[in-house]
């Protein structure tokens, strides 16, 4: 008896077990978005329990299917059909044509421009494979995903090392946390995982050999090895990023420029450069040479010489900006606006320059170049010459707007703008230039560590895209990834008891009194 109910049961629980089926698979579909085999399976198995049960209760289904109540379940059906079509249908083109809303503050999941415009101008594929251990780097994959996203040219595939050991081997992987970038037969291999690390590794197999930065060393510049607040390890790593090669460079021992430079920078010299010194600066100039220049107000006279020689007057003192400077320090000028060029054509953030002079372009520019503004000083600022009263003397101090930085270039390369229309060439001046450019700022103090490593500043990337302009890698000037910021709440012992014993215990608590009110009404 008890075997005959059991087998009198067996039909009914093959239904529940096949419908079961379906709606696992079509759950596992709406969820993937894949028809795959983990979806084909169970939903074949589900329909053939379906079909049988069928097959072995035809009159009592055919029975139920022309009652009253499979009338309307069959509409309840539809419903539930057509319902879970548009979801599919509604999945399916959102995994094809996904849309997407940054709103963090710092657009912290957004690739910055200069990642895009280098995914952008891939000629191959670029395979990236991460070795890490299975789940523990979940912010790299979703890193990779972006990238993959804007670049159909990006592939990725993160290893575990134990579970795929062939893999690694094949790499000759030698510790976790490796990323290998390959491209075009070149290979780079990096151990952080940021935007900026993925990013300045697909630059390097790019570019292939670095291009050389020399820094003027010897006369009190900034000291690229220094991490201190005024040092510039942060202007140097900056720059390494960039795929640059970085050295120092002491001219009297030197005695010229090497023929490898691709830039040299003067940053803040302070002491007078020797009489051999300036001539090999002058000629590495005059023979077509690239030179960040940074002077201070109380700088090496010999720079300013060097300057005055291309028509650009180095000014005698502070600039003054009590309408854009940082609250109570006017003598820390805030630019908020540039004027347009390449190498702030993508700024918006604020940069600072403490303690900075101004550097006009006179009339003895020579002819056949040009020399440009990137920014000034507000209207009401003014150029103070006694740094110990701070106020504006009429006949004295030169009135704003001052400009506190400049570029210099021989028009047949192409400028990006007509020209200086204030700016005349020299009187006979006719000699045919070499394609020199140059970048001079009345400041160094910007390129020190403590502003460069700010991210709520703009001078790293105002440093580096000028030094990507004299290098004549204008396809690198953007706006470089910046670091995730830190947001972190403060309690005291108080308020964090407080938010313990509110959501643990009267939130919950507040619930149930609640519940036992809207019963004991409704008893």
């Amino acid at each position: 008896m008890k075997s005959q109910k059991l087998l009198g049961k067996l039909p009914a629980m093959g239904g529940v077990l096949g419908a079961a089926c379906v709606v696992i698979a079509l759950g596992v579909y709406l969820v993937t978005g894949q028809f795959d085999t983990q979806v084909a399976i169970p939903l074949g198995v589900g329909l053939a329990l379906l079909f049988l049960v069928a097959s072995y209760h035809p009159k009592e289904i055919a029975e139920i299917l022309r009652g009253r109540s499979a009338r309307y379940g069959s509409n309840t059906f539809a419903m539930i059909v057509i319902f879970l079509a548009i979801v599919g249908l509604a999945n399916f083109y959102s995994a094809n044509h996904s849309l997407r809303w940054d709103l963090t503050e710092n657009k912290a999941f957004t690739l910055s421009s200069q990642t895009t415009e280098i995914l952008g101008k891939l000629q191959g594929p670029v395979k990236i494979t991460a070795f890490y251990p299975a789940g523990s780097a979940p912010a790299l994959e979703d890193l990779l995903k972006e990238y993959r996203r804007v670049s159909d040219k990006v592939d990725y595939q993160l290893v575990d090392p134990d579970r795929m050991p062939g893999i690694a081997r094949e790499y000759n992987l030698q510790r976790y946390g490796t990323t290998v970038i390959e491209y075009q037969g070149k290979r780079q291999d990096i151990f952080g995982f940021g935007e900026q690390d993925l990013t300045s590794a697909i630059l390097k197999t790019i570019q292939g050999t670095p291009k050389k930065l020399y820094f003027l060393a010897g006369h009190g510049e900034i000291n690229i090895e220094s991490f201190e607040g005024t040092g510039g390890d942060q202007a140097k790593a900056a720059l390494k990023a960039e795929n640059y090669e970085v050295a120092t460079l002491n001219l009297a021992t030197a005695g010229s420029v090497p023929q490898d430079a691709a830039v040299l920078v003067i940053a803040g010299a302070k002491s007078q450069l020797l009489d051999d010194e300036t001539r090999a600066i002058k000629e590495y100039l005059q023979s077509g040479g690239k030179a960040f220049v940074m002077v201070d107000p109380q700088g090496s006279s010999s720079v300013s010489d060097i300057l005055k020689d291309w028509g650009v007057e180095v000014g005698t003192g502070v600039v003054i900006d009590p309408m854009s400077s940082l609250a109570n320090q006017p003598q820390v000028p805030v630019v908020m606006q540039y004027d347009y060029s390449q190498i702030t054509k993508d700024m918006v953030q604020m940069t600072l320059f403490p303690l900075a002079t101004s550097v006009t372009a006179k009339s003895s520019v020579p002819r056949g170049v040009s020399a440009l503004p990137l920014f000034e000083s507000t209207e009401n600022s003014w150029l103070e010459t006694d740094t110990k009263t701070i106020q504006f003397d009429d006949g004295k101090d030169a009135r704003g707007p001052l400009t506190m930085a400049l570029t210099l270039q021989d028009q047949d390369m192409g400028s990006d703008n007509a020209g200086n229309p204030e700016v005349q060439p020299a009187a006979g001046e006719d000699q045919k230039r070499s394609k020199m450019r140059m970048v001079v700022v009345g400041n160094s103090i910007f390129a020190s560590n403590d502003l460069m490593q700010n991210p709520a500043l703009g001078n790293r990337d105002l440093f580096v895209n000028a030094t990507n302009w004299l290098a004549e890698e204008e396809g690198l000037i953007s706006i470089r990834a910046k670091e995730p910021t830190s947001r972190e709440i403060l309690l005291t012992g108080i308020q964090e008891s407080f938010v313990l014993f509110s959501s643990a215990i009267f939130l919950p608590f507040a619930v149930l009194v609640a519940g036992g009110y809207v019963w004991w009404r409704r008893r």
